[in-house]
Parts: C-alpha cells; sequence; structure tokens
C-alpha cells in the first residue's frame, strides 16, 4: 500500500469519487454518504491508502476551530476512517492513522478529535474523554438543532504538551464529523 497525503484543494474528480465508493461500501447505505467522500463537510487534507491504482484506504482531517469552556482552541477533527473491506485486518487503518496523526501535528491544532472506538483509537495514543459537548445535529444533509449532552466515544489525542482539560464544556462550533 501507498499512503498519500492530499491537501483538499488538490482532490482530484476522480480521486474525490473513488473516496465516495469506498465510503459506501466501508459503511453501507445506512451511512448516508450516496457516492459523496465526506458526511457533513469537507476535509482539509486527506490521508489516502493505494494499492493498484485503487482507493482502498482514507481518513479525512479537518482543521476546527471550537471552545473548551472560554478557551478558543484548533483541533484536527478525525473523521471517514475507512478501509475496504477485502483489505482490513492487515494494519492499513493504523498505518493511514498515524500518518494523520504525524500530518496533524504539522498544523496549528493542540489536539486531534475523533469520535470512535477506544479499542481502535487508544493504541495510537487516544483517550476517551468525557466531556459536556453542544454541536449542531444534521439530518438529511442538512442542520438540525443545538445539541448538548455527553457521547461516549470522544476521544482526544495531545499534539503537544497542552494538555487536555476533561471537565471544559466543549462546543465544537459545527457539526459532529
Amino acid at each position: 500500500m501507498q499512503i498519500e497525503v492530499i491537501p483538499e484543494h488538490a482532490l482530484s474528480t476522480a480521486t474525490d469519487a473513488a473516496i465516495g465508493t469506498l465510503m459506501d461500501t466501508a459503511f453501507g447505505a445506512g451511512a448516508q454518504y450516496e457516492g459523496r467522500s465526506f458526511h457533513k463537510m469537507r476535509h482539509h487534507v486527506r490521508v489516502v491508502g493505494w494499492q493498484e491504482g485503487q482507493v482502498i484506504g482514507h481518513v479525512g482531517v479537518q482543521l476546527r476551530a471550537i471552545r473548551a469552556g472560554t478557551t478558543p482552541l484548533t483541533i484536527a477533527a478525525i473523521g471517514e476512517v475507512a478501509v475496504h473491506p477485502n483489505h482490513q485486518g492487515n494494519g492499513m487503518g493504523s498505518a493511514l492513522m498515524r500518518q494523520a496523526i504525524e500530518t496533524a501535528k504539522d498544523t496549528v491544532s493542540s489536539f486531534a478529535m475523533l469520535f470512535g472506538h477506544p479499542g481502535l483509537y487508544a493504541p495510537l495514543g487516544f483517550r476517551n474523554q468525557p466531556n459536556r459537548l453542544t454541536y449542531v445535529s444534521w439530518k438529511n444533509h442538512a442542520p438540525c438543532d443545538v445539541v448538548t449532552g455527553t457521547i461516549e466515544s470522544l476521544m482526544v489525542l495531545p499534539l503537544g504538551s497542552t494538555q487536555w482539560d476533561e471537565t471544559a464544556e466543549i462546543d465544537l462550533c459545527g457539526p459532529l464529523f
């Protein structure tokens, strides 16, 4: 497998479509990607796994301005982590995530954040966090309501020396990713 880091502005139409196909294959029709390479918002950077000219893995990294209590933060929001079912279980997802973390470290982000299963992401250094979140819910590809609550799958990885405040209320200033 070859890994390529592609800024969103340099993403070709063909690669965008191939990632959309991967999303549909990896997550199924119920996930409502419908051929798109993103669920709610486009990413800033794509980490793409290729094999024999085919997209077989993907991680999206989106820079987000959020608030932790009264403190503004920039985070690297990680989403759309997918590996084609025929290539799962061979470390590809971990390799893509390691590259996404390295890419995030080269940005102004203080933390990488995602929503996922601890068994998959804890080995990469992510830790579950109990913070209350405020975010915008989405339905049928459109924003709906402002929601406040906890989400058990919130995971955070410090990208530098700043410590995460697990007591701060987090405003994502937009949708989940």
